[in-house]
């Protein structure tokens, strides 16, 4: 109770005028279908329907609270400022803005033993961008157009446990009337055997804040029991719309 109280003070919005999107994730095993954690998100947009902040708390089957994520889109919507904690393993990786071109990227282990590293990028004057953590559903999303199109994405994916970024892809696989399954992995044959594509659908009715949305996420997540193996899941998300009922993606 102490931690969620800490992480609602932290996490509070700072715009009054602003819309609040809530959501959950519920993250299935890709084989057995147990449920494994959920995710529950707070978006935060300003007046022009742009994403301010969000935070992320992460739920045990059980209800525990297993993890906190804040995110701060201020410097740049598809790589925000970020700092997530996994309680259960005490892992902790973070990424700061130092300026309009620089970040420093952090990440520690349970005994608490840290690294970091400056990354000079300037995604504005760049033709391939940048993306971090959530920023990249940011990042798809505006650019959906693009996929329906046919259009192939390229971005480079910032990776705070490594302290580097890679040379990413995105593509669509599969068109609907009212969704689209987008294929989002890594460009080098490497780094993709050790981290498969992952598969994402999106709905793409326009309505408000809710239109356009991740409706499923199939693959490796950043959720790990044991500060060594990181669950496969199949993640399912509801939305919650401020002035409606439930809004079921499903």
């Amino acid at each position: 109770m102490k931690a969620q109280l800490i992480a609602l003070l932290l996490f509070a919005p700072l715009f009054a005028n602003a819309s609040n999107i809530h959501y959950t994730g519920r993250a299935y095993d890709i084989k057995s279908g147990k449920l494994h954690y959920i995710e529950k998100y707070h978006e935060v947009y300003n007046s022009n329907n742009q994403l301010i902040s969000a935070t992320v708390n992460y739920y045990s089957s059980k209800q525990e609270l297993i993890a906190t994520k804040k995110l701060d889109y201020s410097n740049n919507l598809y790589a925000p400022q970020f700092y997530y904690y996994n309680i259960i393993t005490g892992y902790k990786e973070s990424l700061n803005w130092l300026d309009e071109k620089s970040i420093e990227l952090k990440s520690a282990d349970e005994s608490g033993t840290q690294q970091s590293k400056r990354l000079d990028i300037n995604s504005q004057k760049q033709a391939v961008h940048y993306v971090a953590d959530a920023g990249f559903d940011t990042f798809l999303r505006q650019n959906l157009n693009k996929l329906i199109s046919g259009d192939d994405l390229s971005f480079r994916f910032i990776n705070p446990a490594r302290l580097t970024w890679y040379s990413f892809y995105a593509r669509s696989i599969s068109k609907k009337p009212n969704s689209i399954v987008i294929e989002v992995g890594p460009k080098n044959p490497i780094v993709r055997f050790l981290a498969p594509p992952i598969i994402l659908t999106y709905s793409l009715n326009d309505s408000s804040l809710l239109g356009k949305r991740l409706q499923q996420y199939s693959g490796l997540t950043n959720m790990s029991f044991d500060n060594e193996n990181y669950v496969v899941a199949n993640i399912k998300y509801q939305y919650f719309d401020p002035n409606k009922s439930v809004v079921n993606m499903f």
